[in-house]
């Protein structure tokens, strides 16, 4: 930029200065990271979120980076992504996980796939938000084992964490940040790309098999979409399917209610990209989908909560097939391997 003759040789030198440190500013000015969420399709529910906290891409970036941090555990050996791995649909293929001190938690992780739909969480629907969910595995001496005060005091020694705090939430690392950052993060974990919603969209064709497997579904003979309901293949309800035996130390949802009638319930867990979800059911006690239409087949173990649909059937070895090809086309590889949600 020139500078007219008439202004002082010294004005020019400092006007010419503060111009320079202008656009340098302006050129190194970094952008904060953010995780976008595509578009939902027509009929999907809506997100459940706090009211100060509704969806925000940077408070998800930021809360990615916590999710997989190490630091927050009390001996900084385990993350949140520890028992919730990407690859796996944000759970593990183990049964019962190893939490900071080496102890086993004594419910099998469930997925976080579609948490953002949900409005309880837990095996046994324990917590009313993501927001407040969060805190239970940190505390647990079985999890996380740290104290809220003392993760707070490690991210406000971090002078990263500190930058990124501040620029997502004007503010130095906190709690209602920690909190709804995480949450924010995990709202991010949808899925819905499987070959059902491109089937559903016009995009795709079943396969013979995959039709054979939907109709079972969906039969009276089987009733498998009154608790497994699309889209999210959830009813998002509490049932006693039968694995659960009287003298089992897990009460399920009566730890929440301490009604007698929900023992041995637990929440419906979605079946979307179930292909990658095993161990299955709240104890990660059985192995395959072989196993679990075994389960269902005979009729349960039988107790006096057990719901009613679960009442055994029979199914051909070419049904079986038919059937677990059908919970096959639910996976959704997009959503595991999406970047902006990857470590």
């Amino acid at each position: 930029m020139r500078l007219p003759a008439s202004i002082s040789s010294r004005t020019k030198i400092r006007l010419a200065g503060f111009l320079a440190f202008v656009f340098t500013g302006f050129s190194c000015v970094r952008e904060v990271p953010s995780i976008a969420i595509p578009g939902l399709p027509a009929g999907w529910p809506t997100f459940y979120a706090v009211d100060d906290n509704p969806y925000s891409g940077e408070r998800a970036a930021l809360g990615k980076e916590l999710f997989f941090d190490t630091r927050l555990s009390a001996q900084n050996n385990v993350s949140c992504g520890t028992c919730h791995r990407p690859e796996r649909a944000w759970t593990v293929n183990e049964d019962l996980v190893m939490g900071t001190s080496g102890t086993r938690f004594f419910r099998h992780p469930p997925s976080l796939v579609n948490v953002a739909f949900f409005a309880e969480y837990h095996w046994d629907g324990g917590t009313t938000s993501l927001e407040k969910q969060i805190l239970a595995p940190l505390e647990n001496p079985d999890e996380m084992n740290i104290r809220i005060d003392t993760l707070i005091e490690r991210l406000q020694s971090d002078s990263y964490y500190n930058k990124r705090f501040r620029e997502v939430f004007d503010r130095a690392p906190d709690m209602y940040g920690l909190t709804r950052a995480l949450a924010a993060y995990e709202r991010a974990l949808v899925s819905f790309n499987s070959k059902w919603d491109q089937v559903q969209a016009g995009r795709a064709n079943w396969t013979e098999i995959e039709e054979e497997g939907r109709e079972l579904f969906f039969s009276s003979k089987l009733n498998c979409s009154s608790c497994h309901t699309p889209p999210l293949f959830t009813d998002r309800d509490y049932h006693n399917n039968g694995l659960w035996k009287w003298g089992d130390f897990d009460p399920g949802r009566s730890r929440v209610t301490l009604d007698s009638a929900d023992l041995g319930k637990f929440k419906t867990p979605t079946l979307r990209n179930i292909g990658f979800t095993f161990p299955y059911f709240h104890d990660g006690s059985v192995s395959t989908l072989e196993e679990v239409l075994v389960h269902y087949t005979r009729g349960g173990n039988g107790n006096q909560n057990q719901d009613s649909l679960v009442s055994g059937f029979e199914l051909s070895q070419k049904e079986k097939k038919s059937l677990i090809a059908f919970l096959i086309a639910l996976n959704d590889s997009t959503s595991i391997t999406n970047p902006e949600v990857l470590p």
